[in-house]
């Protein structure tokens, strides 16, 4: 199974949300085209007419979910349905939030949150803005 209980992720993640974080740093620039979401929009590329927005980080996901379904590459079989719909969701959040449009979106609330003392980590919206 999975175990979250080395250093101190597990006081602050599940172990579903540890796995997710792991995927999704690993895969966030699967098969980068070496690009910008600014390139791909103003070039109107395929990926841009495909995604609204974060087209990259789409994209990365969208790979990932490719290449772990082909059989032999699905690691996470032994996931419920449940478990496997969380993972997939968390993992496409850690990924999209690797846009840096996204994070200097959010750069300040963060910043905020870790530099008072007194934020309850535990609380969801807060929780929501460590993973992403």
């Amino acid at each position: 199974g999975i175990n979250a209980e080395y250093g101190q992720m597990a006081q602050r993640f599940s172990n579903l949300e540890v796995l997710a974080l792991l995927v999704g740093s690993l895969c966030h620039d699967i098969d980068h085209r070496g690009t910008t979401n600014q390139f791909q929009k103003l070039s109107d590329s395929p990926l841009a007419n495909l995604y609204s927005t974060s087209f990259m980080e789409y994209h990365h996901f969208n790979h990932f979910v490719t290449i772990s379904q082909v059989e032999g590459n699905n690691i996470f079989k032994s996931l419920s349905e449940t478990e496997y719909s969380e993972f997939l969701d968390l993992t496409k959040a850690v990924i999209l939030a690797t846009d840096l449009a996204l994070y200097f979106k959010h750069k300040g609330a963060f910043k905020k949150l870790v530099e008072d003392k007194k934020t309850n980590w535990s609380e969801t919206v807060n929780k929501n803005m460590l993973r992403p």
